[in-house]
């Protein structure tokens, strides 16, 4: 998901969201297409894996395919 919304080959659990190309617009098509995470959550954590890990300790873990984020 992560990389067809950013629009790169490729994105590890690693990469930094803003970095790879992210923005606020991209996080609102995240958003529609049902990811559970705030714009918020994204700024404080944009590492993807600290986003997880982040929303896991608040129980509000995102709703994708972690599966596809490759390290």
């Amino acid at each position: 998901m992560w990389a067809e919304l950013l629009g790169v080959e490729r994105v590890g659990r690693d990469d930094h969201f803003f970095a790879l190309g992210g923005h606020s617009l991209l996080l609102s098509r995240a958003l529609d297409l049902g990811l559970k995470l705030s714009t918020a959550d994204l700024v404080q954590a944009p590492v993807l894996k600290e986003t997880y890990v982040e929303n896991s300790a608040a129980a509000t873990a995102p709703q994708c395919s972690w599966s596809a984020i490759r390290s």
